[in-house]
């Protein structure tokens, strides 16, 4: 499932401006980032990872983001298309790790879509006002 590319192998794919291990590199190969909507007038993106490498392989990651001036129009409904993709390219389980407490809305969304909560983090997310608050990781079995 995870093919090393030799045209990423050597780059830095995520973009710092440190370079990272090599193990790390090859970890981040895999992804699938899908744009939700039409060319020029896309309103969300999610990307889905993986979570590890060995034993925890099977566990692949999301983020998940929507333009401000899309919210309210149920667009992160089609987030389930991240659970498709997910079984599709053979991961077992889905995980959010940092939904923030505040995002209400979101995680109604997320509990509507059979994710299960894990527990609440304290101090998880740096707000914008240098403030901390909770994150609450979920997940969703794929098969």
């Amino acid at each position: 499932r995870l093919a090393t590319d030799q045209k990423v192998r050597g780059s830095n794919p995520l973009g710092s401006a440190t370079r990272l291990p090599q193990f790390v590199q090859v970890a981040v190969i895999f992804f699938i980032q899908n744009f939700l909507g039409q060319p020029r007038q896309r309103k969300a993106i999610y990307i889905l990872h993986l979570t590890n490498v060995g034993r925890c392989g099977h566990i692949c990651n999301a983020s998940y983001a929507i333009c401000r001036d899309a919210r309210g129009l149920h667009i992160g409904e089609n987030g389930a298309g991240l659970l498709v993709q997910g079984a599709a390219h053979g991961f077992r389980i889905l995980q959010f790790n940092a939904v923030v407490a505040s995002n209400v809305h979101v995680r109604h969304l997320y509990v509507r879509l059979g994710f299960v909560q894990l527990g609440m983090i304290p101090k998880g997310f740096r707000m914008k006002d240098g403030g901390y608050e909770y994150i609450c990781p979920y997940y969703h079995a794929l098969v």
